[in-house]
């Protein structure tokens, strides 16, 4: 039992340099794409700011009901994915990777259909 718990510490410690290696190339692939602008962030805000000024009143409605619908769908997939977790494992970030492995099957009378 206490070679069982030694390989899972080694698997847990490879799973979690595999994650700092992801984490490390994301920050990376985020610095370039910040390089590659050469915008500001408060050119960006004003230029937002004068492109929704120049909207009209329907189109600026028509703007806020498409944002607030793709927020409602963001939430709604969010739960989707997180409605078959217990919340003691969302809020220690639990993922699971495999599936429980079972001998349950249907009855036949099921299967015949």
């Amino acid at each position: 039992s206490i070679a069982s718990g030694g390989s899972n510490l080694a698997v847990d410690q490879h799973d979690e340099e595999e994650d700092d290696d992801k984490k490390q190339k994301a920050s990376e692939k985020v610095e370039k794409a910040s390089e590659e602008t050469e915008e500001s962030l408060l050119e960006e805000s004003a230029a937002l700011k004068t492109k929704r000024e120049a909207m009209t009143e329907s189109e600026r409605k028509q703007q806020s009901q498409k944002e607030e619908e793709e927020r409602i769908l963001r939430e709604a997939s969010k739960i989707q994915t997180n409605a078959l977790q217990a919340a003691s494992e969302l809020s220690q970030g639990l993922i699971y990777k495999s599936s429980l492995e079972t001998s349950w099957t249907p009855p036949k009378s099921v299967l015949a259909l």
